[in-house]
């Protein structure tokens, strides 16, 4: 029976999805294998389009410590007076405490208020896929958050998919490398900031070697 209001289909998609990541999960720890990158993340280019970019000062080791990524890359770009941050963690196999933060937890923990949350297309050489676009305000500014995940094979907005296939990538190939990338800009240059995204999704991917 179906209740007033409640997206049974839905909620047992999610259920499913969690279950079966719970147990898969459990079950390629042991047979994990280490994917080393095919190029260093620093081999990003420092130009890209009409940005230029400059490295972030380092992060603090207890956020390091908290993320116990393999690499991560941190930098802020610039083109005239605007400026975006690129953030990207890799992992170069994932288990228990050593898995992607989602920004959906990390931002609202930072002090920043979700205005809206969406997903955007972006293309691709295979075809398009969806990012997540969040609208965030902390105080009197406002920024426009870009994030996803990615891995050698695919591009995602969901954690939940990301997840999945996790599990199927651990299962089929032994490999459980991903990546989370994350690119913030304000709201009157997002176009701008979107195509950026798009740059960077083509640049990771040659990162692991696709």
């Amino acid at each position: 029976m179906k209740l007033p209001g409640v997206d049974v289909s839905g909620q047992f998609v999610t259920a499913m999805v969690l279950l079966t990541s719970t147990w898969g999960l459990s079950a390629l720890w042991g047979a994990r294998k280490q994917q080393p990158l095919a190029q260093p993340l620093t081999s990003i280019p420092m130009n890209i389009g009409e940005w230029s970019g400059v490295e972030s000062p380092p992060l603090p080791q207890r956020f390091i410590d908290s993320l116990r990524a393999t690499a991560l890359l941190a930098r802020t770009y610039h083109s005239g007076q605007r400026t975006l941050d690129l953030f990207l963690a890799y992992y170069g196999d994932q288990h228990e405490g050593e898995s992607m933060h989602s920004p959906r937890h990390c931002l609202p923990g930072a002090g920043w208020e979700v205005l809206e949350h969406s997903t955007v297309g972006v293309p691709s050489e295979r075809s398009s896929s969806a990012i997540n676009k969040y609208v965030v305000q902390k105080g009197n500014e406002r920024l426009i958050v870009l994030y996803w995940y990615q891995s050698r094979k695919r591009t995602t907005a969901s954690e939940y998919a990301g997840k999945f296939w996790l599990v199927w990538d651990g299962i089929t190939t032994g490999y459980t490398a991903g990546s989370i990338v994350r690119v913030t800009v304000s709201p009157q240059d997002f176009q701008q900031g979107l195509d950026f995204a798009t740059s960077i999704i083509r640049q990771v991917q040659t990162c692991f070697g696709g």
